[in-house]
């Protein structure tokens, strides 16, 4: 069965987008490592491209760090396309771009008032590492492989009436782009693509079976064509069973945490609503999504023991729930709510409950965590197994 999978459109956010993730991010970092390894926030070529340049002209130049020179290539390449295209997906920087749209030198486009905060370099720091490219786990400090040289060679080598290289350089000396529009942008060229995909194939700093998992993927994204979009479960008919009791563990930690979202969520909402604090109270109206978190952990706990993939945190949470009596909603509730403490929190009195920092940005967070569509790009830490599996078949996808 195929479905389409939604690419998202890349959007400006200053600021992170606030989370409800119960204290389980190590077990959301481990999971999404264990089923997709070593890609970090990476899902198209350029990303890499991009920083892999930056490292290498500051080689080169010796004036400026890595950080600020490829920040500065990133924010040039959007701004040349939203000039070409205003209205082009996959952008970002699109408001600043608007607000100081003469902004063109060096000096400004390597600030973030005159792009975005959070650039798409900062999530290739360890995609960069695991994939070989550099040695470091500091942006600043990172050196690049013979690999890494290769790629970043690839990407400033091109020629566009004078050669990219050239261009960056004299840019950030002080001269005008010019008219090098293109080269820049996301249509990376072949040797990029080979260089990634070989990189995505091979074993590097990782444990073999790390390696393994990514190239066992992509071999079975090679049942599809390329206009095609297969979904999670069709991709698992042609893993190894090991690797797909894996992802089943993974989606099960993933239910489990959405379950205890959607509790304290609902919870929120009657507080809000109907103004009842008292935690027994509360508790009497959410019985059937306190039954439903109880499976959810239990489906999980089964998973995770057949697996041998366990978080110690995930295991906590999942002992919390299943330790306490069927008969008990109330102690299971305060748990949950104890471990949140960001939306909703215990009185001190103990048998109510009282709206946390931030119950306001609930609903925002609400989108945050289960609305994937809305994220700011494929490969949040925050975001589903089966969008950290899309995120890395867009990423091949981009090496055809």
């Amino acid at each position: 069965m195929m479905t389409d999978w939604f690419i998202p459109e890349m959007e400006e956010f200053e600021t992170q987008r606030a989370l409800l993730n119960l204290n389980l991010n190590k077990a959301i970092r481990y999971y999404r490592e264990l089923i997709v390894p070593g890609i970090g926030g990476v899902w198209f070529v350029r990303q890499l491209s991009w920083a892999a340049a930056g490292i290498k002209l500051a080689e080169e130049i010796h004036n400026f760090r890595p950080v600020k020179i490829a920040n500065a290539i990133e924010a040039m390449a959007c701004k040349l396309a939203w000039r070409q295209d205003r209205n082009q997906e996959g952008l970002r920087g699109k408001r600043a771009f608007n607000r100081y749209s003469d902004a063109w030198s060096f000096k400004e486009l390597s600030q973030p008032k005159f792009y975005v905060r959070i650039p798409f370099r900062s999530s290739t720091v360890r995609a960069l590492s695991s994939l070989g490219l550099t040695e470091g786990s500091r942006f600043n400090s990172m050196e690049l492989t013979k690999n890494g040289s290769c790629l970043a060679e690839a990407f400033l080598s091109q020629k566009r009436g004078k050669s990219i290289r050239k261009a960056i350089t004299d840019w950030i000396g002080g001269d005008e782009i010019r008219n090098i529009v293109d080269g820049l942008w996301r249509d990376a060229t072949s040797e990029e693509k080979q260089i990634t995909l070989d990189r995505l194939m091979t074993n590097t700093n990782d444990s073999l079976a790390k390696s393994e998992r990514r190239a066992c993927l992509i071999k079975a994204f090679g049942n599809y064509k390329k206009e095609d979009v297969p979904d999670l479960d069709s991709v698992k008919k042609h893993l190894q069973p090991d690797q797909v009791i894996e992802i089943k563990t993974a989606q099960a930690f993933d239910a489990l945490l959405k379950t205890g979202r959607d509790l304290i969520y609902e919870c929120a909402e009657i507080i809000d609503k109907d103004n009842i604090r008292i935690i027994g109270k509360l508790a009497d109206k959410l019985d059937k999504m306190l039954k439903k978190l109880r499976s959810a952990a239990n489906i999980f706990h089964e998973c995770a023991n057949k697996s041998k993939k366990q978080h110690q945190d995930a295991a906590n949470f999942t002992n919390e729930i299943l330790s306490i009596d069927l008969d008990n909603d109330e102690e299971l509730l305060r748990k949950v709510i104890t471990r949140d403490g960001v939306i909703l929190k215990s009185a001190a009195e103990g048998n109510k409950i009282e709206k946390g920092p931030l119950f306001s940005r609930r609903k925002e967070m609400d989108e945050g965590a289960g609305n994937e569509k809305q994220e700011e790009f494929a490969g949040m830490e925050e975001s589903s197994t089966e969008y950290k599996v899309r995120q890395l078949f867009e990423l091949w996808r981009n090496c055809q």
